[in-house]
Formats: C-alpha cells, sequence, structure tokens
C-alpha cells in the first residue's frame, strides 16, 4: 500500500499528477 507520509517530494508530485489526469480522464456527464 501506498504511504503518503514517508513518500518523498518526487513521489507526491507524480501521485498528485496522476490523479488530476485521471479526474480529467474521466467524462463529464
Amino acid at each position: 500500500m501506498f504511504s503518503y507520509i514517508t513518500a518523498t517530494p518526487e513521489e507526491k508530485d507524480r501521485l498528485l499528477a496522476a490523479q488530476i489526469l485521471e479526474l480529467h480522464l474521466l467524462p463529464h456527464s
């Protein structure tokens, strides 16, 4: 399981970017 607390800033940025990308890829219906 991914641990946000122990993640490096780079990992946090990557995770955040992935979540934002998923949100934008979801159908807006």
